[in-house]
């Protein structure tokens, strides 16, 4: 059985699509800490939010480090 994988999709997308559909799973665990994807995406938001005040525009490069 294969699976194909559009690789036109942007990975945001994929992203808030997971979110809608698992909302309350876990999707990063840590040692003492775990966030669902609810959390994650949260996180996601306020720091975009953060980025668009500091100035950063939509296809801006932005380097993070995790």
């Amino acid at each position: 059985m294969s699976t194909q994988i559009n690789i036109n999709r942007h990975l945001g997308h994929i992203f808030e699509e997971t979110v809608a559909k698992f909302p309350d799973r876990e999707a990063l665990v840590f040692p003492g800490m775990r966030l669902t994807f609810r959390q994650w995406d949260d996180l996601a938001n306020a720091l975009a939010t953060k980025l668009e005040a500091l100035g950063v525009e939509t296809g801006d490069r932005v380097s993070l480090l995790l």
